[in-house]
């Protein structure tokens, strides 16, 4: 991840007066990204998001896969062991 230190005042302060996940626009309207302020403590999460395989096909694949395979949560987890500070 990369990390954008701000050094002017104003838009520190606007910032910080954000309360929840917004987005970040220059003066044309044009969305340069969004921003979710430390204050909402969780993680983006992609309501209505569906796999498209069905539970039947993820348990084979988890089957055939073994021992290389690993579910998302094992993925995530070896991921915050590996690089906390991006988890913080």
């Amino acid at each position: 991840m990369t990390k954008v230190v701000l050094d002017n005042a104003e838009v520190v302060a606007a910032l910080d007066a954000i309360e929840s996940r917004s987005q970040l626009c220059d003066s044309s309207g044009r969305v340069l990204g969004y921003f979710l302020p430390q204050i909402c403590g969780q993680p983006v999460r992609y309501r209505g998001a569906k796999s498209p395989l069905t539970p039947e096909e993820r348990e084979r694949l988890i089957r055939e896969e073994e021992p290389l395979g690993r579910t998302l949560a094992d993925f995530w987890e070896d991921m915050r062991r590996k690089h906390p500070e991006q988890f913080q």
